[in-house]
């Protein structure tokens, strides 16, 4: 029996990826892990997540001047209030995130400030 050829599109955006699952398009699609496992929760009959690799270099970024560290700083120190608070283990969880997989330094440039 002759294997099928595998056929690759892309999508502009995660909702496409996830829609094109849907609707049948796709066998599989490849979408960021915050989007993979909250709609795997969510939606447990329509997806599921079959790989997860929490050693991925994840988060978010922004271009700045010698100025934005001090924006930098605030942002990290932001969320590291959050954390001690509670509040950014329970968006996780809301998120279907594992806290254990987050960066509980909050990094800037692989670093702290």
């Amino acid at each position: 029996m002759e294997k099928k050829a595998i056929e690759i599109s892309t999508y502009p955006d995660a909702n496409m990826s996830l829609l094109s699952l849907s609707t049948k398009a796709s066998d599989v699609a490849w979408v960021d892990s915050p989007i993979g496992n909250y709609n795997a929760n969510k939606f447990p009959d329509k997806y599921q997540v079959v790989y997860f690799s929490p050693q991925a270099p994840y988060g978010i970024g922004f271009g700045v001047d010698e100025k934005g560290k001090q924006l930098a700083t605030g942002v990290q120190q932001a969320l590291l209030k959050l954390q001690q608070d509670g509040v950014y283990e329970s968006l996780l969880k809301k998120w279907g995130l594992n806290p254990k997989d987050a960066q509980p330094a909050f990094p800037i440039n692989g670093a702290t400030l």
